[in-house]
């Protein structure tokens, strides 16, 4: 029999038989007779009609029964999950609604000083393709710091057997500087759609919560991952966000369509009779999916691996058993991680469902940001047909990078905070090209070069210049929109009350070196009795907790805070991107007692003196004609 055929009778003989076996799904009282009688009549009725279906092998149909009969019990005698998020399930699921942010009434923020350098890293590459060798490890050469932990995750079945993992090995042994952070493991067999995919996630942050105690970040990339831009930028980016993750989640109604169980080599997807419209989720779980490229902080990231295994090889396995069924006599009551991967085990790409699903469930759903750092080409998505030899899911991937999407990159890269791209191709020529031009034109290596920026912020002269384009008239010019972070040793919050709402700055301001402020203002906030001003007028003083109020009023002689509030054209009430949270940047190797403050979002000073001398010409212009036309 045709294996399609036979899968389509397999699932109508499955919901005939779940029929005569339903009950109302809702009922939420003990299961009649047990939890192990129940699951021991659903995995019987379920043997004969596997025996006659396209899964021969029989360790195969007792999993798919045992992962079937799992979900089952939990639709027809759920369970309420005990959610620990504050925020509404309902705004969670809005996508304009911004999580991070957002914190109970009568939490207080307070004002605190954070390291903007050397923000410590756990990088997880995961690694399958022997032709990628030399991109990994120039994704390693070009992130390495000595603080950074590395583990480097081979694919067992990558191809031919066992030489890219010989090949990663040996190089970091002959490399000292390599040798005691960069670590090379080969456990996991993944395949896309399926759990091995998550298992070999959880098994290399498990493992790099045991190598070393000082990291504060878990990043995840592949072995088509590179940077676009220096490493430097995403440690100050991190250092400014410093306690929330970024998840890119993306909360949704909709109900899984079947149950996938992995084993036999292959990601099988089953039909749950009775189900038409999809699987319904246990109550008080809102599910949520997203990139799989996460960048958690340690705190979540310890949280996420709590309760799943000492060891990564323990965690692993947990994850390769799929969904257990619960237990009429459990001692104990599993961790939030646990129920929650439990939840997702039995959905199809489990790797781009759990980390989200547990942030939006747990008290983290208020410190993580829907975003993530990569970028790649979203319109060229296309179906990865190779993935249908070994999964019942629709797969996709993105095409390769090559010189034509530069100009995209550039101007993506120009108003958001990317850090890395994908996918390049070792096996694709342009690809490589791309990556390892020359060429400043055309060079992804260009763009992961640390370089001296222009960016400082606008004082004196500059500052006068900026304000007289806004007395001229100016308003109608446009602020080319550029995101760039300059370099600075320390970031200081500004906390208040929050009281549920966003902490929001709707107007950017210029501020200069700060005063000698009385010990009152001083001991109120470090914040307190700055220079805020056009440098025309620069003895304005401002109370920055004042300013940083939603909406306050901010003193300025001649400021158009509309013309060049925002570095990125989204921002149509001047918030910053990330976070909706306001910070300013010390300068570089100032102490924080004597420091000359630095706006997150400055500009060009280059840029500011072309637009002030064509502003001047077309004046001039204006001024000839106008004479002309008298005369």
């Amino acid at each position: 029999m045709d294996p399609a055929v036979a899968t389509l009778v397999l699932w109508r003989r499955l919901r005939l038989v779940l029929c005569l076996m339903a009950v109302q799904p809702g009922d939420t009282q003990d299961v009649p007779g047990g939890v192990g009688p129940y699951l021991a009549n659903c995995r019987n009725a379920m043997a004969g009609q596997l025996e006659r279906s396209h899964i021969s092998d029989p360790a195969c149909q007792k999993r798919v029964a045992e992962v079937y009969c799992a979900r089952l019990l939990e639709v027809e005698h759920p369970r309420p999950l005990r959610s620990t998020c504050p925020l509404d399930a309902d705004a969670l699921a809005s996508p304009s609604y911004s999580i991070e942010g957002h914190t109970p009434s009568g939490d207080v923020l307070a004002t605190d000083y954070r390291p903007a350098r050397h923000v410590a890293l756990a990088v997880l590459i995961l690694a399958a393709y022997r032709q990628q060798a030399e991109f990994v490890k120039h994704l390693v050469q070009t992130l390495w710091d000595p603080r950074h932990s590395f583990l480097i995750h081979v694919d067992p079945k990558s191809e031919p057997a066992g030489e890219l993992l010989h090949d990663l090995r040996s190089w970091t042994a002959t490399e000292p500087s390599l040798s005691a952070n960069v670590h090379v493991h080969s456990e996991v067999v993944v395949k896309r759609s399926g759990a091995s995919l998550l298992a070999a996630e959880l098994y290399g942050l498990r493992e790099l919560l045991q190598v070393s105690e000082g990291w504060q970040y878990f990043l995840v990339l592949s072995d088509s991952d590179q940077l676009v831009r220096p490493p430097d930028f995403l440690q100050r980016l991190l250092a400014l966000h410093l306690g929330s993750s970024f998840i890119n989640t993306e909360v949704f109604r909709g109900r899984p369509k079947s149950v996938a169980v992995e084993c036999a080599d292959r990601v099988h997807s089953v039909r749950m009779g009775g189900q038409e419209e999809g699987i319904p989720a246990r109550p008080n779980l809102t599910l949520a999916s997203g990139s799989q490229f996460v960048v958690l902080h340690r705190s979540f990231a310890k949280f996420a691996a709590e309760g799943l295994g000492s060891s990564g090889r323990e965690v692993a396995a947990l994850v390769a058993a799929g969904p257990k069924p619960r237990s009429e006599n459990a001692e104990t009551e599993p961790s939030l991680a646990r129920e929650v991967l439990n939840e997702v085990l039995g959905f199809a790409s489990p790797d781009e469902t759990y980390f989200h699903t547990l942030a939006v469930n747990s008290e983290h759903c208020t410190a993580h940001i829907r975003y993530n750092f990569h970028f790649h080409d979203t319109q060229g998505n296309f179906l990865y047909e190779a993935s249908q030899l070994y999964t019942d899911f629709p797969t996709g991937s993105p095409p390769a990078l090559v010189a034509s999407h530069l100009p995209l990159l550039l101007q993506v890269r120009s108003l958001h905070p990317l850090v890395f791209a994908r996918k390049f191709d070792a096996s694709n020529a342009s690809s490589t090209q791309f990556l390892r031009s020359s060429s400043e034109e055309c060079s992804v290596l260009q763009l992961a070069k640390a370089a001296r920026p222009s960016w400082a912020p606008l004082t004196g002269g500059q500052a006068w210049a900026r304000d007289t384009l806004s007395l001229l008239g100016t308003q109608q010019l446009e602020w080319p929109p550029v995101f760039d972070l300059a370099p600075a040793t320390y970031a200081l919050r500004l906390g208040r009350l929050a009281r549920g709402c966003l902490l929001r700055q709707r107007r950017d301001v210029a501020v200069g070196a700060s005063t000698g402020s009385p010990p009152a203002a001083a001991e109120k906030s470090p914040l307190a009795w700055l220079r805020v001003g056009s440098g025309k007028k620069p003895s304005s003083v401002v109370d920055a907790e004042e300013a940083s109020r939603e909406g306050a009023p901010l003193e300025g002689f001649g400021l158009s805070f509309e013309s060049y509030r925002g570095a990125h054209r989204g921002q149509r009430r001047g918030q910053t991107m990330l976070g909706q949270r306001r910070f300013f940047l010390f300068g570089p190797d100032t102490p924080p007692d004597a420091a000359v403050f630095q706006d997150l979002f400055s500009f060009d000073a280059q840029q500011a003196k072309k637009l002030f001398k064509g502003l001047l010409f077309w004046k001039a212009m204006k001024i000839l004609l106008a004479l002309e036309a008298h005369f």
